[in-house]
């Protein structure tokens, strides 16, 4: 090779090395190139971690509202967002002038539950329950849990009446079905109280208290019932709330009289006793014995003392009368049912007076039976192991279940014959009736006794069929303690 040859070649090779470094210009023009072609997966990735934040944040808010606004152990929204789901519900409703229902429901049975078996197994039942709440209501409907065993369902845009007791007894049946939980049945009921708006409450919060209170009246009725508030209203002469309060100024100033009044054996091998109730003086209530503000006295701080107070007064005048073979029958208020060592504290204040508990025949409804449950058995059997002797109100005419009636030593059945009256009418299906509940009651190894009895050719039949023993204005009158004699 010549050396202008090599010279031509190695000028060639210089020049393009030279186009082959960038310059500032080609430089920039690269660096463009490159950046547009990684910009379409540049713009994916900012715009997929956009995304992932977003979801982030409206999951992270999601389980904030639901952490607020949900019950955790049933998922169903809790007491805040009922109630403002109530006062939205009650503005829409104003404006538009429509109506709606408030159904207030608690678990009968269910503390026995949870004491036996333990909290998981309440737990459990909770949610089972709160699942046939949801299943038996309608898709609009609106069903929470404010705590505890303690439900409340709206029903909106309503204005039949007949839809409200459909859904009612809807409820009731599918909440009193049995359950099984840890590998055992349970079973509960529920009782419903109904408010509407607007007729029975202009806020939320006087339609969340008369549903309560039309609660208590369905529980005061018996298990598994429903009641609506314009029922409890119409019972009392004035507002439920002002009642209230003048029945607890009545309670402080001792408006309460013991009376009594005899109870008549019909066979020979019966011991005759007397029966004390209690008069509200000058009730505004048509009822003012026991049985018709038994209702208000639960509601009040009086409860427990004035249960204590009527057990101490029948023991008083059991001493006064001096005539040991003698007995008396006494109210047993729920409230006591609830205090600890009940059964030592009644028989210590009983024994202080001069009288034995063997005297005191204690009457404990069999509403209060039912709400108690276990509990219930268990207070009365120490009541009985300390002597007292059981009386049950109201057999015949409210259910009971027949697994807890067998755990009860009851010395007395009381049947009420005004009831017969709305169950059987006629006299002689009354008296056919009565036979049945008599055969009954002692096969299960009590005395059955009637009560009220006002009708002469009744009185003839009651021995005939076997009952043991009557009362009533057939018999004898109530009398104030200060004219009652022994009997």
């Amino acid at each position: 090779m010549s050396a202008s040859t090599f010279t031509k070649f190695g000028q060639r090779a210089k020049n393009r090395l030279k186009e082959q470094v960038p310059t500032p210009s080609t430089l920039w023009r690269y660096k463009v190139r490159a950046w547009l072609k990684q910009w379409p997966e540049r713009l994916l990735r900012k715009t997929s971690l956009a995304k992932l934040v977003e979801a982030q944040v409206q999951a992270r808010t999601q389980a904030l509202f639901r952490q607020a606004n949900y019950d955790t152990l049933t998922h169903l929204p809790n007491r805040n967002y009922f109630t403002a789901t109530l006062e939205d519900t009650l503005t829409r409703a104003e404006n538009e002038d429509a109506a709606f229902a408030l159904l207030f429901l608690d678990l009968d049975g269910f503390k026995p539950v949870n004491d036996t078996y333990g909290h998981a197994a309440g737990d459990e039942l909770l949610r089972l329950v709160a699942a046939r709440l949801v299943a038996s209501v309608r898709e609009d409907d609106f069903v929470a849990r404010l705590g505890g065993d303690e439900f409340v369902i709206l029903l909106r845009d309503l204005v039949d009446e007949d839809i409200i007791q459909t859904i009612s007894k809807r409820l009731i049946h599918e909440v009193s079905r049995p359950y099984w939980v840890d590998g055992r049945a349970v079973q509960v009921s529920t009782s419903v109280g109904i408010a509407e708006f607007p007729s029975d409450g202009k806020t939320a919060a006087q339609v969340m208290e008369r549903a309560d209170q039309a609660l208590y009246a369905a529980k005061h009725r018996g298990r598994k019932q429903f009641c609506f508030y314009r029922d409890v209203a119409s019972d009392a002469k004035v507002a439920p709330d002002h009642l209230q309060t003048h029945f607890e100024v009545d309670v402080e100033h001792q408006k309460f009289i013991p009376c009594f009044r005899r109870v008549e054996p019909l066979s020979a091998a019966e011991d005759t006793f007397m029966r004390m109730n209690v008069r509200w003086q000058d009730a505004p209530i048509e009822n003012d014995w026991y049985e018709g503000w038994q209702p208000l006295l639960a509601r009040s701080q009086w409860s427990t003392s004035m249960g204590l107070w009527m057990v101490e007064t029948a023991a008083w005048y059991l001493a006064q009368w001096r005539s040991p073979s003698t007995g008396c029958s006494v109210p047993l208020d729920t409230a006591l049912l609830l205090q600890e060592s009940v059964a030592d504290l009644l028989a210590q204040r009983v024994e202080s007076y001069g009288a034995k508990p063997e005297q005191l025949i204690l009457s404990v409804d069999i509403d209060a039976v039912n709400r108690l449950d276990l509990k219930a058995v268990e207070v009365l059997d120490a009541l009985k192991k300390k002597g007292f002797k059981l009386r049950l109100q109201g057999f015949g005419s409210r259910t009971i279940e027949p697994a807890l009636f067998a755990h009860l030593q009851i010395d007395y059945l009381a049947i009420n014959w005004v009831d017969a009256l709305r169950f059987a009418g006629q006299l002689e299906k009354r008296l056919r009736w009565l036979e049945g509940l008599v055969a009954w009651g002692h096969a299960l190894g009590a005395r059955v006794l009637v009560d009220d009895l006002d009708d002469v050719e009744a009185l003839q039949a009651m021995q005939a069929i076997g009952v043991d023993a009557v009362e009533g204005a057939v018999i004898e009158c109530y009398h104030p303690g200060e004219e009652s004699q022994a009997a």
